[in-house]
């Protein structure tokens, strides 16, 4: 009887070993690529008009969301518990 567990527990430990090793591979792959491989993460040059509309449409988002945050805030302090 034990020498028919020790066989499933083998098969289990070799497919243990195998995730573990597919993972490393994973991990492996992933540093070289990441080590290899140069992304360009500098923004496009914007015109000075986008750049002006961008800065726009910013400010009124702010304008926008100040107040009701302010006004949250305010309920929340003058709760009582």
């Amino acid at each position: 009887m034990s020498g028919e567990n020790s066989g499933a527990t083998s098969y289990a430990l070799i497919v243990l070993y195998v995730i573990a090793g597919a993972g490393a591979l994973v991990l492996a792959g992933a540093g070289i690529h990441r080590t290899l491989v140069r992304y360009d993460t500098s923004t496009p040059h914007m015109s000075d008009q986008q750049q002006a509309y961008m800065r726009e449409v910013r400010e009124r988002n702010v304008e926008d969301i100040l107040p009701r945050a302010t006004l949250i805030a305010r309920n929340r302090t003058h709760r009582t518990i």
